[in-house]
């Protein structure tokens, strides 16, 4: 395997923190989505939500990127997530189902973001090491399957309301990517 650079492998790291996102929301958006309606046909909109706010911002946060850079976007979209994470938080707290749908609607801008991690990856090899480079970030996205359940497991309990935990333990996740 070719050398990489320092930067494929932070960026592979960030992209399962990222895409884990969305994965958490697929593993309990339904269940709050149920303790949050009345109306039971509408318990998975959550989960349908998100994929639409992903839709949407693709554009966007692309249009973002060439404009201030990768990096930068990168940077704001993190603490735009902690933000966003806090706000399912309140609305499960408050137990709005409105809240919480577009707590969600706009999560999918953080998966959006997550699309544009090889492209970073791309852009910080040489052009023999580019394959690789998409590979490893894309293997990384990989790890999401495991820590999104994960998170949602380990902090359903910590609080009074269920999911509460596991919402602060995401928007942990992104202190490191924050950093990193």
């Amino acid at each position: 395997m070719l050398q990489l650079p320092k930067n494929v492998w932070l960026l592979a790291i960030c992209s399962a923190f990222f895409m884990s996102v969305a994965v958490f929301m697929v593993f309990v958006g339904g269940i709050i989505g149920n303790s949050l309606t009345h109306v039971k046909n509408l318990s998975t909109l959550p989960v349908a939500i998100i994929v639409v706010g992903t839709a949407l911002t693709i554009l966007p946060v692309n249009r973002l990127m060439s404009l201030f850079g990768r990096k930068r976007v990168f940077l704001s979209v993190c603490l735009y997530t902690i933000a966003t994470i806090g706000l399912g938080i309140y609305a499960i707290n408050t137990e709005s189902f409105l809240l919480f749908c577009l707590s969600s609607f706009l999560l999918g801008a953080t998966a959006a973001t997550m699309y544009q991690f090889r492209f970073a990856a791309i852009e910080s090899v040489q052009e023999e090491q580019r394959t690789t480079a998409i590979a490893i970030v894309l293997l990384g996205s990989l790890l999401s399957a495991y820590l999104g359940p994960e998170v949602a497991t380990l902090g359903k309990n910590w609080f009074e309301v269920d999911f509460i935990g596991s919402f602060v333990l995401l928007a942990l996740l992104f202190v490191p990517a924050f950093v990193l």
